[in-house]
């Protein structure tokens, strides 16, 4: 087992063979190092009692055998002792005995890990730091990390504008040296650094047929550009399963003009149809502040669709682009975030103002659209067994009109949402609004609603009897929602004496699931020398080790079916205005 182990595949005669030859040149060696050693000994002792009269050239030849002794002798026996120790690491460790195709699987497995739920430049770090501790535990560990072209489908072109300046050409050649055939996904970050004119520009050419998987961030359009029109000469449409394109300008240079900005808006034909071709035949689409030319078969076989950041002049525009929708029959995951459009009075009749359905369709995902906005997206698609998520901020409200922003109510945000059945809420630090009255109401507006996730809020003791579900026998109890899961994170309840509401909140619903984090407070009094009290806010941590949050714990644990704790300052839920890798 162990000698199998230490030659891979080979068969076991050929190992024995490999022994025996080991040993007999071995024990031939120290035959010859026994006499090499002895005739020096001989060599000294008569060189010292009887002279001979024909050794005048003895003293260069022994010169000669000192000055290469180390090349002869000293470094190959070395070499062997390093070799030995080696085969012997690999017979008595673990890892070594690992065949090379599962240890690979492990190093993809990490990899993947590194590739989670993080921002586009973490991940980068990450994945990099992933693989130097790979390569650098041993001489095997490397040599498979090496030779496994799957850890190196990553292709990382990346702008650092901070000293020493430059593109990561060499990460890029390594990626595109030892991916093989495998195909590869780009991952270009590069602020506003074209790479026109520079010999990255070839190589993104020569081997646009390889990419699979497109993403792309950069603070200019000029400089997304150069990136990737080089690879829509030579992609294959049908092979590229993803193209995510992020426009990040700098605030001061993002006029926020009337409708979107567009891709290759003087470019050649060929590009156009390039990219009309690849967008039709992905199956994942990103756009952040960009949209590729204008085309009516974007979204054949789109699976998931992601807009975020999008100005689209009107309302009309936009329903506009919402109809071209209508031919997505596979899509299953629509995430629209943050987008703008001005809300019209005297709009004619078209023929996109009519409701379509997305068949395949499993998750809406909204984050912080205005309230003109969402009646305009939620009237567009049909209601179905979907989920719907929406994320409230302070915009939820706002109607967005070409003369101002103006404020809405909650009977309007009522009948925006009235077609579609709310699932999921999701209220942070930039819903800032609400009192206990108007989150009544909110709730009051999605009686199906069956999760609810507060990040970075502080709940009350109005907040708390709020979210309490009413007895079965009130009649209110019909159209309150009956929450499945609630999630917590950096969240603070106002006043530890407030625990037990908390626990009457939670014991209302049929929770299946609470991910809770977050901290209690209590108000302090400490009278001063001068009988001046003097009050203050205590934090108390509900995982730290003060005696009421260790009860609250342990309740917590009794009571709920799927009682998940996490640290007070961790943020859990939806994230997603984060660019991803």
């Amino acid at each position: 087992m162990e000698t199998g182990a230490l030659i891979g595949h080979s068969n076991s005669r050929w190992a024995m063979e490999n022994i025996q030859y080991w040993e007999e040149a071995g024990a031939e060696l120290e035959v010859a190092i026994s006499a090499y050693h002895h005739a020096c000994l001989s060599l000294e002792h008569s060189s010292s009692t009887a002279p001979s009269i024909h050794t005048a050239t003895l003293p260069a030849r022994l010169g000669r055998r000192i000055e290469y002794f180390n090349a002869l002798l000293t470094q190959p026996l070395a070499q062997s002792l390093a070799s030995i120790a080696r085969s012997r690491n690999r017979l008595t460790t673990s890892c070594y005995r690992i065949p090379p195709e599962i240890l690979s699987k492990i190093f993809e497995f990490v990899i993947e890990i590194s590739l989670g739920y993080v921002p586009m430049g973490v991940a980068f770090k990450t994945i990099c730091l992933s693989l130097y501790r790979i390569l650098s535990v041993c001489s095997v560990w490397r040599k498979v990390g090496m030779a496994h072209a799957s850890l190196w489908t990553l292709v990382p072109l990346v702008y650092f504008n901070t000293p020493p300046r430059g593109l990561t050409e060499r990460s890029v050649d390594h990626s595109l040296t030892r991916a093989g055939r495998v195909g590869l996904r780009l991952a270009a970050d590069i602020r506003d650094f074209s790479i026109n004119h520079l010999s990255i520009r070839t190589k993104l050419v020569s081997n646009g047929h390889r990419f699979r998987f497109i993403n792309i961030r950069a603070s200019s359009l000029p400089a997304l550009e150069a990136v990737l029109q080089p690879i829509l000469t030579t992609a294959v449409p049908s092979s590229i399963h993803e193209l995510s394109l992020c426009f990040e300008p700098p605030l001061s240079n993002d006029s926020r003009i009337h409708g979107p900005h567009y891709l290759f808006r003087s470019g050649a034909p060929f590009v156009k149809s390039a990219i009309q071709a690849v967008s039709g035949f992905a199956r994942v689409l990103r756009f952040k502040n960009v949209l590729p030319p204008t085309a009516s078969h974007y979204f054949n076989n789109v699976v998931e669709l992601r807009i975020q950041d999008i100005v689209f002049g009107d309302d009309a525009t936009l329903r506009q682009f919402l109809w071209s929708l209508s031919i997505a029959t596979r899509l299953r995951t629509l995430d629209i975030i943050s987008i703008t459009a001005y809300e019209a009075t005297d709009e004619p009749a078209f023929a996109h103002n009519i409701p379509f359905s997305l068949p395949s369709l499993q998750s809406i995902y909204l984050e912080n659209l205005p309230l003109n906005v969402l009646g305009t997206l939620l009237h567009a698609i049909e209601p179905g067994p979907h989920n719907t998520a929406l994320l409230m901020t302070n915009r939820s409200f706002s109607i967005i009109r070409p003369n101002g922003v103006f404020q809405g109510n909650l009977a309007s945000f009522g009948v925006a949402i009235q077609s579609h059945t709310i699932g999921t809420l999701v209220l942070n630090k930039h819903f800032t609004g609400p009192n206990a009255g108007s989150l009544h109401s909110i709730l009051g507006y999605m009686p199906a609603l069956t999760a609810i996730i507060f990040d970075e809020q502080t709940l009350d003791r109005e907040s708390l009897l709020v979210l309490t579900r009413p007895p079965a026998t009130s009649v209110t109890a019909l159209s309150f929602p009956k929450l499945r899961r609630i999630l917590l994170s950096c969240t603070i309840i106002d006043d530890i004496g407030n625990i037990p509401l908390l626990k009457t909140m939670l014991s209302s619903h049929p929770l299946q699931e609470l991910v809770i984090g977050g901290s209690f407070q209590e108000i302090v009094e400490i009278t001063a020398p001068n009988n001046v009290r003097n009050r203050y806010r205590n934090k108390i941590d509900l995982d730290g080790p003060d005696v009421r949050a260790t009860a609250t714990r342990a309740w917590l644990k009794e009571h709920v079916p799927n009682y998940i704790l996490i640290a007070p300052d961790h943020h859990a839920g939806f994230r997603s205005n984060e660019w991803l890798l």
